[in-house]
């Protein structure tokens, strides 16, 4: 196979996949959304984490939040769990991983 059809055939499978988890995660989206605006509502911070990749995930998701997205707005309260890593690994180390976002 030659390397544009190993690009589109990865493409595809993306779109597949998206495809599939729209119908599974769309309730699930909606009811995460639906608790985050209560939470702001009523005075609260979002809070984010991750685990790898998944912490930039988190940490670009409350910038997204804390600054503008897509259009000039109030800032919206929002904490990444995952940016202080003196508080996470004395817990890990003083504790144990299980705790870090507990």
């Amino acid at each position: 196979m030659d390397m544009q059809s190993r690009i589109r055939q990865l493409f595809q499978a993306s779109i597949e996949t998206k495809q599939q988890a729209m119908n599974v995660l769309a309730p699930s989206i909606e009811q995460a959304g639906q608790v985050m605006v209560h939470t702001l509502l009523s005075e609260g911070k979002i809070l984010t984490c991750g685990n790898g990749g998944s912490a930039g995930d988190a940490q670009h998701f409350s910038s997204e939040l804390l600054n503008r997205f897509e259009r000039e707005r109030p800032s919206l309260p929002a904490i990444a769990l995952t940016t202080d890593s003196s508080t996470l690994t004395s817990i890990a180390n003083d504790y144990s991983y299980n705790e870090v976002f507990s």
